[in-house]
């Protein structure tokens, strides 16, 4: 029988060896191929997440134009007093706007109106445009219909635009019924 120099190591050494190996760690070239991996996925990534982050913004502020209308109408109804939505500066609905009982007719919130809600600034790169039967402000009589300060009825459009390729419309018919629907080419024609 031929015998063989070479004997099979024991467990113990071989278990040291794979103990060893695990206790080395990564050398600098693997760290860095990884660091370079994560690069590369972050790059391709950050465009989409840019254009989430718009939409959300876009989406936030809707949503909070429509739950302000919507408070508006629903204080006019209960209470049977006219309620506006306005922006606090009278033009610029991006700067905030206050809901409000608007016993003057006036649709500046004063020392005869109570302050309903408030709206913060809008998140920069936001822009809202439009209004409601071109005034700058909506009014809900007490029958929760928007009406004109004359009794016209009173409808209308406000785009929330992220730029020219992204918004959404909040559309009100002249009952006070609120919808949201995409911006389509709107947001061009404000930007």
């Amino acid at each position: 029988m031929l015998e063989s120099s070479w004997t099979s190591p024991s467990r113990a050494v071989v278990s040291a060896t794979l103990h060893q190996r695990r206790l080395r760690g990564m050398t600098l070239v693997e760290a860095l191929v990884v660091v370079a991996i994560l690069a590369v996925l972050a790059a391709l990534t950050a465009p989409a997440f840019s254009a989430l982050l718009k939409k959300q913004r876009v989406d936030a502020t809707s949503y909070l134009l429509v739950a302000h209308l919507q408070t508006a109408r629903s204080v006019a109804v209960s209470r049977n007093v006219r309620t506006t939505i306005a922006p606090i500066d009278g033009s610029h609905w991006e700067l905030g706007w206050q809901v409000f009982t608007d016993a003057n007719r006036t649709a500046k919130y004063d020392d005869t109106d109570e302050l309903i809600a408030t709206a913060p600034s809008s998140e920069a790169g936001i822009s809202i445009t439009g209004s409601a039967s071109g005034q700058p402000w909506v009014s809900f009589a007490g029958d929760g219909q928007p009406k004109l300060f004359n009794g016209g009825f009173q409808a209308g459009t406000f785009v929330v635009c992220a730029g020219a390729d992204l918004g959404t419309q909040v559309i009100m018919n002249r009952t006070g019924r609120i919808r949201l629907q995409p911006a389509g080419n709107a947001c061009r024609h404000t930007a």
